[in-house]
């Protein structure tokens, strides 16, 4: 059993990994306020997300990459960014593990609403509301859904 404040990640070929979460996650994930964007709540102290009035299960890595982006909705985010900052690794070798978990969190939660999470290709990912409201500090005019 790892210790706490990490996760075991199974590699290839069977082979075990223990990362630590980010230091920020492990202090600020039970002081936050639910985080919204439109019709999506994510509640972290919960461990709870809803779209569109329903509940939404996902997987500890879908709930941690959602709630980075959540937290800088409206901001375009490199996948080196969310491989530091969702997985705790500081190389950008494993791009495809960002590309495969947006897939999985766009399956699950645009199936209750139009899509939130925006490619922008040859950078990376901004989850951004189809009403074009953005809650919290980042506002970029230039990112505004037509």
């Amino acid at each position: 059993m790892p210790p706490a404040g990490t996760v075991r990640l199974e590699g290839p070929q069977g082979t075990m990994t223990d990362l630590s979460y980010p230091s920020y996650w492990r202090s600020e994930q039970r002081t936050q306020p639910a985080l919204r964007a439109g019709d999506l709540v994510l509640d972290e102290a919960r461990w709870t997300v809803h779209r569109a009035g329903r509940q939404v299960d996902l997987s500890p890595t879908e709930f941690r990459l959602l709630a980075y982006l959540m937290r800088n909705q409206g901001q375009v985010l490199t996948r080196a960014q969310l491989l530091e900052n969702v997985w705790g690794w500081n190389r950008s070798g494993q791009s495809q593990i960002v590309e495969t978990y947006v897939s999985y969190l766009r399956r699950k939660l645009d199936a209750f609403g139009p899509r939130l999470i925006h490619t922008r290709r040859g950078v990376g990912y901004l989850l951004r509301p189809a009403d074009g409201s953005v809650t919290g500090p980042y506002r970029d005019e230039s990112l505004r859904l037509s």
